[in-house]
């Protein structure tokens, strides 16, 4: 899990292609380009389109798959101990809350 700060994009895709499958990382590239051209092409401005200096559709392309290849173990770890409360069909299909723990790393 995610141990030291990420302070740019090029952090982000370090850490990204050091945690998950060169598969799951590439999917991640691809949905990270797809969010920013989506967003030019319907020229959506009224998002907020920097966050803490980042990209914002960008730095949720990139991370939105961050605990994609944990373990349901994994998961649920990783909920327990940051008190994230999941409804009973996620504790029951842990790998459908990989979303929620990515948007928390």
């Amino acid at each position: 899990m995610l141990e030291k700060k990420v302070c740019t994009i090029e952090d982000l895709k370090a850490y990204l292609k050091s945690t998950v499958s060169e598969k799951r990382y590439i999917h991640s590239l691809g949905v990270a380009e797809t969010a920013v051209k989506i967003l030019k092409h319907y020229k959506c401005h009224v998002y907020e389109n920097s966050w803490h200096g980042f990209d914002a559709a960008l730095f949720c392309g990139l991370s939105h798959d961050l605990a994609r290849e944990y373990s349901d173990q994994m998961i649920l770890s990783y909920c327990k101990e940051h008190q994230i409360l999941l409804p009973k069909e996620l504790v029951e299909a842990p790998v459908l809350a990989h979303g929620i723990v990515s948007a928390e790393i």
